[in-house]
């Protein structure tokens, strides 16, 4: 008898707890005073590009009653007319009918973006609303993303000389080719976006003709976010390299800014017999590469006003011909990964006699993470300068600031150069870290505080202005910025 009445004992409880659960979702609130919150007021998705997908972003939407609500239906006020997809709680669809919402629990709604080709090249904000329909009426919640125009190919194979204008940014899934004899040009302000494993090589000649104020922009597509408070366009490593190819000449780079690749800017030179010049690059940044920023074989390169920086790998890797930098920042402060080389390394090829090469920089800068090691009773380790035995005495630095050991006697000519000592925070505006938060924010800005030990101690040269346009002063800065005009933070 204890056994059966044990039986029934637990039939009860079953009934009991089961009726619970049953009333928490089929007894719904009528009441048309309830409302829904939701996580944000407005969800933005990133800028976006014609045609492309976008990112997943993530609604939450909350019944914080006492009681469960049955939503009638949520739909998109358009459609699929404007571009934009929902996703509620894994089901997709573009309407959803009877969705319980739990007293004091949530859902997910997911929205995602292919918006199609607009009639105006010019941005334009496109919106939609999310409806959510119970209780005889309705809530909504807007959502919205900036879209650009682009032109896209697979492969863009150049053949016949030809210019690229800013009309609207131009996205090469594969590779960017100039065929031998062939000239590009890149007008001020053309905007090229390049898919994971795309490269642009050149055989013939490329002419990029940026300005301080339309600069002209090499980088990867993606405008998500890596972490809600990281952009893929801090990310490095999201498209492949810029190549000048063996026997490519007059090569001219004005403002241009290449960013986020593998390996940046590679340039292999001449035939070393022709003494052709390689290279001529003013204005331009190479920056936060998963490989190095510049690379040069054999070439003879000159490089006025620009900035190669965070690389995982060499900042500026020379291996001979003859180079030449004036009022350069080789800064490299890269903090995806554990570095793999220091910022400029200068050496000469196998077989190769040092009388066929030479570096000579001036009014330039050198820096990075690795600090100069003072050990007493051993050598002077550390330091962001490698020199080969047989470059140095073919190697100047004249009015240059230099994370690495001074004075030196090892054979390279140091004139009125500066040992770098203080750290990042103390001398740039901006060194990949958010001071209020005090946390990472990988936004960097290689210009000098006014008080920066570089600043004015530059030699008088003829170029009249910085990397950003800005008029050079008198006793000008060392590297390619002039100093902030705001007090350091």
């Amino acid at each position: 008898m204890k056994y059966i009445a044990s039986i029934g004992s637990l039939l009860v409880f079953l009934a009991l707890t089961l009726t619970g659960c049953h009333d928490q979702f089929d007894h719904f609130t009528s009441d048309p005073s309830a409302r829904i919150s939701f996580s944000q007021d407005t969800l933005r998705l990133d800028t976006l590009y014609s045609e492309q997908p976008s990112s997943t972003r993530t609604l939450l939407v909350y019944n914080k009653g006492n009681k469960a609500l049955k939503i009638d239906e949520i739909r998109l006020l358009h459609g699929i007319e404007r571009g934009f997809r929902i996703n509620v709680d894994g089901r997709s669809g573009q309407r959803f009918e009877g969705v319980t919402l739990p007293a004091g629990d949530s859902i997910h709604v997911f929205v995602e973006a292919t918006l199609p080709r607009m009639i105006d090249d010019l941005p334009q904000l496109i919106t939609d609303s999310i409806l959510f329909r119970f209780n005889g009426k309705q809530q909504a919640l807007r959502i919205e993303s900036w879209c650009h125009n682009l032109d896209q190919y697979d492969v863009l194979y150049v053949q016949r000389d030809s210019v690229i204008t800013a009309q609207r940014p131009l996205y090469v899934r594969d590779s960017l080719v100039v065929d031998e004899g062939v000239t590009l040009t890149l007008n001020a302000g053309v905007h090229l976006l390049l898919g994971d494993n795309a490269h642009i090589s050149v055989y013939g000649t490329l002419c990029s003709n940026g300005t301080p104020a339309e600069r002209v922009l090499i980088e990867g597509l993606r405008r998500d976010y890596l972490i809600p408070s990281v952009n893929y366009r801090l990310v490095p490593g999201q498209w492949n390299f810029v190549r000048l190819a063996r026997g490519t000449k007059g090569n001219k780079l004005l403002y241009t800014t290449i960013r986020n690749g593998r390996d940046g800017l590679i340039c292999d030179g001449p035939q070393p017999t022709t003494g052709d010049e390689t290279l001529y690059a003013e204005g331009v940044i190479v920056t936060n590469m998963k490989g190095r920023a510049l690379s040069l074989d054999r070439a003879r390169v000159r490089l006025y006003n620009c900035e190669f920086s965070n690389s995982l790998s060499t900042t500026l890797l020379i291996s001979g011909g003859v180079t030449e930098l004036l009022h350069c920042s080789l800064v490299n402060y890269y903090a995806w990964d554990k570095r793999e080389g220091s910022t400029l390394v200068y050496n000469l090829p196998e077989g190769s006699g040092a009388e066929q090469t030479s570096f000579k920089a001036t009014n330039t800068l050198v820096d990075g993470t690795r600090s100069v090691i003072r050990i007493a009773g051993r050598d002077l380790m550390g330091g962001e300068i490698e020199l080969a035995e047989k470059v140095r005495e073919r190697t100047t630095f004249d009015h240059c600031y230099l994370r690495t050991a001074l004075p030196q006697s090892n054979g390279v000519a140091y004139f009125d150069c500066i040992e770098a000592k203080q750290p990042a925070d103390e001398v740039y505006v901006n060194a990949g870290r958010d001071r209020k938060k005090d946390k990472m924010d990988f936004v960097y800005f290689f210009q000098p505080w006014a008080d920066a030990p570089w600043v004015q101690k530059g030699m008088p040269t003829t170029l009249s202005i910085d990397i950003q346009g800005r008029t050079r002063a008198t006793q000008p800065t060392i590297g390619a910025y002039e100093p902030s005009t705001e007090k350091r933070k």
